[in-house]
């Protein structure tokens, strides 16, 4: 999810709106009880920025991201459209 939240980042600050960027996360890490910062995700261990702060706007969200939705979107899309998975194994 960092990686995913990361490249979404970027591609804000190259100037994409949101509504040119279509955000599908697993939204699994931030509420994880494992995890040790609850509702924060950070980029590196010195947790210098939350990724999953302010700003983001997330499309499709936790069971809304399934196979069926996912290819449902790329039917729909132009050539010229960038997509970055990101899996965890």
């Amino acid at each position: 999810m960092a990686n995913t939240l990361a490249m979404y980042r970027t591609i804000k600050r190259l100037g994409i709106p949101d509504s040119n960027i279509i955000l599908m996360l697993a939204d699994d890490a931030a509420c994880n009880p494992r995890n040790s910062f609850p509702a924060k995700v950070y980029a590196s261990a010195g947790r210098k920025l939350d990724l999953y702060g302010e700003g983001i706007e997330v499309d499709y969200r936790g069971y809304e991201v399934t196979v069926e939705s996912f290819l449902r979107l790329l039917t729909g899309m132009s050539s010229s459209t960038l997509t970055f998975e990101s899996d965890r194994g």
